[in-house]
């Protein structure tokens, strides 16, 4: 029995992290044309500076449409960068949009929805949990 307790704590929460990585790679994202409706450069992190073209969209999925603020189009370190991108992002620009097939009001700029982030950091989670846990681990053994 001595030691049976680390298995439970590693797995209980690994299960449930990959469980929801499963579930978040599950999802449809379904591409829909969104407008760019306004956009602004804005600092998005504090301490090492980021600067980002914040947009406001619209996109219309299953008939109803949807306006949505301070999506962050693009992101750079350099402002200068940023600036010159802005210019990329006119009133009107017409892009591509993925909303969650059940859930239309959820949107993503990647196809995935960000799935592939999720696995990545279920994964490391499992291997930093495993870390943390194998020093317990190994003085029950003793």
């Amino acid at each position: 029995m001595k030691g049976r307790w680390y298995y439970i704590l590693y797995f209980v929460p690994v299960i449930l992290a990959t469980g929801a990585a499963i579930w978040r790679t599950s999802l449809t994202w379904v591409p829909v044309e969104a407008v760019v409706e306004s956009t602004a450069i804005r600092k998005t992190r504090p301490g090492t500076p980021a600067w980002s073209i914040i947009a406001t969209i619209n996109y219309e999925a299953e008939g109803k449409s949807f306006r949505k603020e301070h999506v962050d189009v693009f992101h750079d370190a350099d402002r200068a960068v940023t600036e010159a991108e802005k210019g990329k992002w006119p009133l009107g620009r017409g892009f591509t949009v993925y909303y969650q097939q059940n859930n239309p009001a959820r949107y993503s700029l990647l196809p995935d929805g960000n799935a592939e982030v999720w696995v990545v950091l279920t994964v490391l989670f499992c291997i930093a949990y495993f870390l943390v846990l194998l020093p317990f681990y190994i003085a029950s053994r003793r």
